[in-house]
């Protein structure tokens, strides 16, 4: 075992890159904890790992690349890094609710009136729309 040791985590990284590399992913130009192959994306943080597939062959096939390690599958993401993960059929939504009270509460606007804030126009509309494929700047409610 590793754990305790000063090496331990560089140790483990290259493990994991190892293994990622010598199955066919690649690692993102953009942050060195993402990888990717075709539709399965891989992220992780520390010894964490989440996993973003498309079909279930997919979520065996990184199962197998990663059968050296000790995994343990639990299911659908809830929660990854304070961040609270919300599937639907249509989408995903990532909601920080936590975060923004605690800002809130320190910068003392607890008592501020609600007002509308930057945001998507006709979200729903643009969800239900399985033809578009991303967001384009129009679908935004702000002025630059």
């Amino acid at each position: 075992s590793l754990y305790g040791l000063k090496q331990a985590t560089f140790e483990w990284n290259s493990k994991l890159t190892t293994t990622l590399v010598n199955g066919g992913f690649v690692q993102s130009n953009y942050d060195d904890c993402i990888w990717y192959k075709n539709d399965l994306i891989i992220g992780f943080h520390v010894d964490d790992i989440l996993v973003i597939y498309s079909n279930e062959s997919e979520i065996t096939e990184i199962k197998n690349i990663l059968k050296s390690f000790t995994i343990v599958d639990l299911g659908n993401a809830r929660k990854v890094l304070g961040v609270n993960v919300n599937q639907s059929d249509n989408y995903i939504s990532l909601t920080q609710p936590l975060l923004i009270d605690e800002i809130v509460e320190i910068c003392g606007i607890s008592n501020s009136k609600i007002a509308v804030s930057p945001g998507y126009n006709n979200l729903e509309e643009k969800l239900e729309d399985t033809t578009s494929e991303f967001l384009t700047e129009n679908d935004y409610n702000y002025s630059r």
